[in-house]
């Protein structure tokens, strides 16, 4: 009785397998009934997994700008620095001879919750309290609104002047940040929107005149951190602050850095003597994953189409799951304040659209109880073997956030004690 069980379970089990679609069909087309499955697992594949400098990256601005820099205690410091043009209202500026035009204020919004004092990921990165100088220029060479921008791209210093420099301190309860700017900019942005009553062309004619700002800033020598500004939001403006003589309160002609507006981030990382020493070297008992252009794992198998192909192509083999499970290195990913835990992303291309990846990947999940990531593998590895390819099984493993985010971990090797490991679970169909 238990045999006919058995075969009867076989042969639903095959039933099901081959009626799934075509990326994920792991079942023979056609089983005989004394076919047995012998069901094993074996965890001696052999992996390689390294570490890799980011090559490039899209650094247009959507919606969040990032400024500042820290020292990470295990990778070294960063530095983070943005470019922003600025669009009128599309109407001219009217002022008259008594009209006292009084200042120009620059207003950059944080992206803070104010009901969640402690969530870092929404608030900023690093450390609160360091004084930070920021650097503001302005542009002398217009920004390509066709273009889309690399981390390759950056600006000389030849093609921007300095307007000033101004502290800067991260403090979680701030919200709104606000620069006087010097009085030549002042006049150059005044003459530039009362001068024309060619609303049409205003914008145009405007960033012929005034083509933006770069922030920058020097690199602190220990903890720092980085701020997140939203750009295109109602409070990140530039304001011409005037008062007709018969006013009883001031008025603002606004600059914004709406949705029409270029805005480009700039990363610099120079990481520390070991995490240099560790990229590219498979033999590396960390590898590291780090937004921002600066480092992600790369994961091979160099011997999976040797071992398995035939026989899955034979059909006599089929990869029932197949998971990697890469262990955090706690002491150093949660180092002092850099959280939160990244979700990662593993993908077998490279491909992504502006700051997303393609939605070619596999699904991979962070456990925080056992304080790891599992990589759910088997499809594609199906996939891959059942091809024709000659192509070495490659994934790339990077941060799933947008590529401008900061949150990086630290993961353990697979040549290291309680380090990743891979798991296949395979049967065998003996006829």
């Amino acid at each position: 009785m238990k045999s006919v069980k058995h075969v009867i379970f076989a042969f639903i089990s095959i039933l099901l397998l081959n009626s799934c679609d075509q990326t994920n069909e792991w079942a023979l087309d056609i089983i005989p009934n004394e076919a047995k499955f012998n069901s094993e697992i074996i965890t001696n594949e052999p992996v390689l997994a390294y570490s890799v400098k980011e090559d490039s990256i899209n650094t247009n601005i959507a919606t969040l700008a990032i400024w500042g820099s820290y020292v990470d205690p295990v990778f070294g410091k960063t530095k983070a620095e943005f470019a922003s043009q600025f669009r009128t209202p599309g109407i001219a500026l009217t002022l008259s001879d008594t009209t006292k035009v009084l200042r120009l204020e620059l207003v950059l919004r944080n992206r803070i919750d104010t009901t969640k004092a402690n969530n870092y990921e929404n608030n900023y990165y690093g450390y609160q309290g360091t004084v930070q100088k920021m650097k503001i220029f302005e542009l002398k060479k217009s920004l390509d609104y066709t273009k889309e921008y690399t981390s390759r791209d950056k600006i000389s210093e030849a093609d921007m002047e300095l307007v000033g420099n101004y502290d800067y301190t991260i403090d979680v309860l701030d919200t709104v940040y606000k620069i006087t700017m010097p009085e030549p900019l002042l006049q150059k942005i005044k003459g530039a929107v009362t001068n024309t009553t060619d609303t049409a062309y205003q914008n145009i004619k405007f960033l012929e005149v005034f083509k933006g700002l770069y922030f920058g800033t020097d690199q602190v020598a220990s903890e720092g951190g980085l701020a997140f500004f939203n750009l295109p939001h109602s409070e990140t403006q530039l304001n011409l602050i005037y008062r007709h003589d018969h006013d009883t309160a001031d008025r603002k002609y606004t600059l914004t850095a709406n949705s029409a507006a270029v805005k480009v981030s700039f990363f610099t990382h120079e990481h520390n003597a070991e995490i240099i020493s560790n990229i590219e070297n498979d033999k590396a008992t960390e590898i590291y994953i780090q937004p921002m252009n600066g480092l992600y794992t790369k994961i091979k198998l160099p011997n999976i189409n040797a071992n398995w192909r035939d026989a899955v192509k034979s059909k006599k083999t089929i990869i029932e799951r197949a998971t990697i499970t890469l262990p955090r290195n706690s002491a150093e990913s949660d180092a002092s304040l850099l959280k939160p835990t990244p979700n990662l992303i593993a993908l077998r291309d490279t491909n992504f659209i502006k700051d997303y990846f393609s939605s070619t990947f596999m699904p991979i999940q962070h456990n925080s109880t056992a304080n790891n990531y599992v990589i759910e593998i088997g499809a594609e590895l199906m996939d891959y073997l059942k091809s024709d390819t000659t192509e070495p099984f490659e994934m790339t493993l990077k941060a799933a956030y947008p590529t401008y985010y900061p949150h990086r971990t630290i993961l353990k090797n697979f040549n290291t004690p309680g380090g990743a490991t891979l798991k296949i679970q395979y049967s065998k169909i003996n006829l």
